[in-house]
């Protein structure tokens, strides 16, 4: 493996390590989500998309996916709150989420090196993706 070069006009790029998952007409609002962060950011990598069993919850199947980005003059919570904004402007409520519905999940599971979403990282499907990764995290 080796380690993530962005050859970008990026002068300080910041490397972020996003999960994204749907279980409600799951592959178009993957795609979809995927086609608006390329809008906003610079997607490095995107994984193959892997179909997997709800955890924690009684639901549908999820598709799930990781996306690399690089970003700038930027802080995890100013992204955070984008990717909030961009989940709900695809549908995605609370409401649903209690129902076992997601339209569209967009968690950022690392920020340069600090981790997010500890747990997320020992499922199974995330350890999958990331083994997909052609550098190391």
């Amino acid at each position: 493996m080796t380690t993530l070069q962005v050859k970008s006009t990026l002068k300080d790029p910041k490397r972020v390590l996003l999960a994204l998952g749907s279980n409600v007409d799951k592959w178009h609002h993957l795609s979809y989500a995927v086609a608006q962060l390329r809008q906003r950011w610079h997607v490095v990598w995107e994984s193959d998309i892997l179909e997997t069993e709800a955890v924690g919850m009684e639901a549908p199947s999820f598709c799930n996916m990781l996306v690399v980005l690089a970003v700038e003059n930027t802080t995890y919570e100013a992204l955070h709150a984008v990717l909030k904004e961009m989940e709900c402007a695809m549908g995605s409520s609370r409401e649903d989420r209690k129902c076992g519905y997601v339209v569209i999940d967009l968690d950022i599971l690392a920020f340069q090196s600090q981790r997010y979403h500890q747990a997320d990282w020992s499922r199974p499907y995330v350890r999958t993706l990331l083994q997909s990764m052609p550098f190391e995290w």
